[in-house]
């Protein structure tokens, strides 16, 4: 996925994402698996072993193929140098900081959103003094 971002940047992505675009490959959806997302999804330790086994295996092969499919194309975008020296580095960094955590400071947080919020408020005032007319501002149709 790191290699598809230096290639094409925009956009989101995700393995099934790829496997779709560049091997016409349909994988296993994990809320096959464990279910949707929400209270009531289950965790792979409810999922039987020659299904997680099944599961596994095919995440390995796609990774592979797809690691196989982007290798030539960073080289051919000339964005190689970017992935190695910039981009791969960062990943363990990146993989630190998702474990850890980030500390936030709420109380800045919140304040800043009132802050925001009253902002917003004198915004649609002044659209609806030029306007001359109150409407929805989020009506697609204005």
């Amino acid at each position: 996925m790191l290699a598809h971002y230096v290639i094409e940047p925009d956009g989101k992505r995700s393995m099934d994402q790829l496997s779709a675009k560049y091997l016409g490959y349909e994988p296993i959806p994990i809320d096959e698996l464990i279910g949707k997302k929400g209270k009531t999804q289950g965790t792979m330790r409810d999922v039987e072993l020659e299904k997680i086994t099944d599961y596994a295996a095919e995440d390995a092969d796609i990774t592979l193929q797809l690691k196989e499919t982007f290798a030539p194309l960073l080289t051919k975008k000339e964005v190689q140098r970017v992935f190695d020296e910039v981009e791969n580095p960062l990943l363990r960094v990146l993989t630190d900081m998702e474990f850890e955590g980030i500390r936030i400071d709420e109380g800045f947080l919140k304040a800043y959103s009132q802050e925001l919020e009253k902002d917003a408020v004198e915004a649609e005032k002044k659209v609806f003094e030029i306007a001359g007319v109150r409407f929805n501002l989020a009506s697609p149709n204005n």
